[in-house]
């Protein structure tokens, strides 16, 4: 029974004949079913209001006896428009189903900017001269209320692997209506000429059968796959998507490529983000490591994670049963930076954005894919299963070889926390899997957890050689033979760690808890912070330090500014310049000179309670400035409010020396000074000398030593050097 309804609906007699650009890559045919093609029109009212106008046309050869029946599908059936029609549905057009008219058109105005109804699907008969019928359906496709965005890791035209992932997105049109979100994409995979035209169209196929809708992965064993592609011709992926109310996207989106055959991704093992914390392995300051790490790893107070030490290329650490070690893995292209010329860089650091591109590990070429799995073993056995790992599973390779599958699901799949780990050797093994589904070659790291040497077990004398060689100060046959012969061999053997700033920044406590005892000398006057600093060392130093260790410290200028820099670094590394070095006060230092001509007045170290004095080598110094001078400057000095342990006062030039004489004023202010002292904190020891040893008599020096570590260890020396 026909109803009386309140929209117009318009008849239009002309019809519309609707252009289609081949020519267009990224859109060479459409979707639509012969017969049916669809229009629409955004009608301005003001103040943000609108009309909204849908336009179907009937596209079929016909004359003028051609017959045509229209039935509507609304988003909103409880909202339908006044519309005439007959019980099943169909238009009545003058009381008849039947009408001449080959095109619709129905308008809907909006509401505070949005539509509450509109076509969602239409459904046509069309009734021949000869009275044979034909039925046309399909959803309303529209070119304004929704498309598809395509996010691919490569621009069109690339060569990429045979694999590849596509995200999409919905794209809502200026056009607001509800509903017009994703129900599921249609996809398919052609081929294309090199004038980018079809030559074999593929089949369709839905994502609502994917596990996720909205991302579609392809290589050579899905359906549909991908294939090596011929010489001049290119893959194409097409898309389009449909709205959960059945509204579907005209024309579809796609993306062309070319298919090549060869790619193989590179695995990485991220040391930057390779710490660990325990009992005896900590750091006292974050040293470019994310807050978000420290979340990750709990720390203890003020002590903090750090990465682990490199010896001989290798990664150590002190194992404790609390050690907690932080692995983070991922793949050449993941990570990098865009430069002041908008131009991106690769990195293997982790800290910078994440490109997430898939680099070929021959050539570093972007080959367009996505790595879709990591592939883990831990000690030559599968990788332990963490909580966040997303389906993790056992899997033997083609050696036989069991790994850990952990498919890369979100960042959590790439980073881990190892507890309970046992002391001694550890490796960690990686490939990565792509979207083709071929793995990397595999990598590797060694991690030793050291067992902590107790006192008992130490031996020798360690000496860390932290001064930069020069020619004029710092020349390094004559201080290397210097140290080695003033230190005496009543503790075992001497032995020295060359610190080369190409290779290290420091030293691991691992090596200095074999020795009874670590003499570190800086002993390079011209150098302002051209090496490794105090706070490089202070890490190790403190661990050393906890476990009754004895360090002496040689240095120059350079010392005050390294202790004042150290104690602004944290609370932990105040700490340590407090209760390890004795510093209370860091104000309490002061510096003599830092030029070679600047009050070289230092020329004699004036021993303390029976300490035999350490003059200046003035009769043969290898240093030609000491020679002109007669005195040294680069020295750091100790005020006595500090109340320590004094080993050696300043002495100072007289105000008569003929050459660089102090003022009565600079006599006064420096003799008063010391320039070295020892410590001891729970165990700890530490003798510090503002002054380099190097620069001194080597005779006295060599006595000192024996004197100072035997007063260290507890212990008298048996024997003297010659």
């Amino acid at each position: 029974m026909a109803q009386t309804k309140k929209l117009v609906l318009l008849c239009f007699f002309v019809l519309m004949l609707l252009s289609c650009d081949r020519s267009n890559p990224l859109a060479p045919q459409n979707q639509q079913p012969s017969g049916l093609s669809f229009s629409e029109e955004k009608l301005d009212l003001g103040s943000e209001e609108y009309n909204y106008r849908q336009i179907i046309t009937v596209n079929t050869e016909k004359d003028e006896n051609t017959l045509f029946a229209y039935h509507l599908t609304f988003m909103n059936p409880s909202e339908e428009p006044e519309l005439l029609s007959n019980e099943e549905g169909w238009l009545l057009f003058d009381d008849e189903i039947w009408t001449s008219q080959s095109q619709l058109s129905a308008e809907f105005q909006s509401v505070e900017g949005r539509l509450q109804n509109i076509i969602t699907a239409v459904k046509v008969k069309v009734k021949s001269p000869d009275g044979s019928i034909q039925i046309l359906a399909s959803a309303f496709k529209s070119t304004r209320l929704i498309g598809t965005l395509i996010d691919a890791p490569f621009e069109n035209g690339s060569s990429i692997g045979l694999g590849a992932e596509f995200l999409l997105r919905e794209q809502i049109g200026d056009i607001y209506v509800d509903g017009m979100y994703v129900d599921h994409f249609m996809y398919r995979v052609n081929i294309l000429d090199e004038d980018l035209q079809p030559i074999q169209t593929g089949e369709w196929y839905s994502s609502i059968d994917l596990p996720d809708l909205r991302k579609v992965s392809l290589n050579a064993g899905t359906t549909p796959a991908l294939v090596v592609n011929e010489p001049d011709t290119y893959t194409q992926f097409q898309c389009y998507v449909v709205s959960r109310s059945g509204v579907e996207q005209d024309q579809p989106s796609s993306v062309y490529f070319k298919s090549l055959y060869g790619f193989k991704p590179r695995a990485i093992l991220y040391e930057d983000a390779l710490v660990g914390y325990g009992q005896h392995h900590y750091g006292m300051f974050k040293r470019d490591i994310p807050p978000a790490f420290y979340d990750q790893i709990c720390t203890d107070g003020d002590k903090l994670l750090r990465k682990l030490w490199v010896v001989s290329g290798n990664l150590e650490a002190i194992h404790s049963d609390d050690f907690k070690l932080h692995l983070r893995w991922g793949y050449l292209g993941q990570y990098g930076y865009c430069d002041v010329t908008n131009e991106f860089h690769v990195t293997e650091n982790p800290f910078y954005s994440e490109l997430n591109w898939v680099l070929d590990d021959a050539s570093s070429e972007n080959y367009g894919s996505h790595i879709t799995a990591f592939w883990l073993r831990l000690d030559w056995n599968p990788f332990p299963v963490m909580e966040q790992f997303f389906n993790p599973t056992v899997e033997t390779d083609s050696s036989g070889q069991q790994w850990l599958r952990v498919p890369n699901f979100n960042d959590a799949s790439r980073h881990c926390i190892l507890q309970n780990l046992s002391s001694g050797n550890h490796m960690v093994e990686l490939m990565v899997e792509d979207s083709q589904g071929v793995k990397s070659d595999p990598i590797s790291r060694n991690i030793s957890l050291k067992p902590m040497t107790e006192p008992a077990q130490r031996d020798g004398i360690l000496i860390v050689d932290n001064t930069p060689f020069s020619y004029i100060d710092a020349p390094e046959a004559i201080i290397d033979m210097f140290y080695d012969d003033v230190l005496p061999l009543d503790w075992g053997m001497i032995t020295e760690y060359a610190m080369d700033e190409n290779q290290f920044s420091t030293v691991s406590p691992s090596v200095l808890m074999n020795y009874r005892a670590v003499m570190i000398h800086q002993d390079n006057t011209l150098s302002y912070h051209d090496s490794s600093d105090l706070r490089e060392f202070a890490d190790a130093l403190d661990i050393y330090l906890d476990h009754q260790g004895s360090v002496l410290i040689s240095g120059t200028f350079d010392l005050a500014s390294d202790i004042s820099d150290l104690s602004n670094c944290s609370p932990m590394a105040f700490d340590f310049v407090r209760n390890r070095m004795g510093i209370i006060d860091p104000e309490a230092l002061g510096v003599l000179g830092s030029s070679v001509y600047q009050n070289p007045f230092f020329i004699n170290a004036i021993g303390q309670s029976g300490i035999s004095d350490i003059p200046l080598n003035l009769t043969n110094p290898f240093s030609s400035f000491v020679e002109i001078t007669q005195g040294l400057p680069q020295v750091t000095y100790f005020d006595p409010s500090l109340n320590l342990d004094w080993l050696y006062g300043f002495g100072c030039k007289a105000v008569d020396s003929t050459i660089y004489p102090p003022t009565q004023e600079q006599y006064d202010l420096y003799s008063s000074k010391y320039v070295g002292y020892t410590h001891s904190f729970e165990g700890g020891n530490i003798a510090v000398f503002g002054f380099p040893l190097s620069y001194m008599e080597q005779d006295a020096v060599a006595n000192a030593m024996g004197d100072i570590i035997s007063e260290m260890l507890g212990e008298k020396i048996s024997q003297r050097r010659n």
